[in-house]
């Protein structure tokens, strides 16, 4: 059994699983895909290693295997695109589950400001930081700043 990286929340997880057990993002549709171990030649119409280069019966080249090769390639997903510009928890590595707030007036900052020293510097200490973005992860509830 081989341990595979799930696409949605990063965590290893067996090869075998139709889902991730951890996020239940299906694993299933992005199996390797398989190629054969023999082609029929388009001259001979014999079997052909796939591995091979040109066919061992009549010597004329496999372009079959480079079609087959390219296919696959074009077949990959196209969320490998988006994943990188993703946002990801640094704890817990969900992906995209997130909610972001500006922090607001601090009131206690404008409380301890008031008493230590009067109002007008306790407003200003309420308004340090107030433009800052807080991100909540909706997974673990772990808090970052942006």
């Amino acid at each position: 059994m081989a341990l595979i990286n799930c696409p949605e929340c990063s965590r290893e997880i067996s090869d075998k699983a139709n889902a991730c057990p951890h996020c239940g993002y299906p694993i299933a549709k992005y199996a390797e895909p398989s190629l054969p171990e023999t082609v029929l030649c388009l001259e001979c119409k014999k079997d052909v290693p796939f591995d091979d280069q040109v066919c061992p019966h009549c010597g004329l080249f496999n372009s079959q295997k480079y079609a087959l090769l390219e296919s696959v390639k074009s077949a990959e997903p196209e969320s490998s695109l988006q994943e990188d510009t993703a946002v990801r928890c640094p704890k817990c590595g969900a992906k995209n589950a997130f909610h972001a707030d500006k922090q607001g007036f601090g009131v206690g900052k404008f409380v301890v400001g008031t008493l230590l020293v009067g109002p007008l510097t306790g407003l200003l200490a309420g308004k340090v930081n107030n433009s800052k973005v807080v991100i909540t992860c909706l997974k673990c509830n772990h808090k970052w700043k942006a």
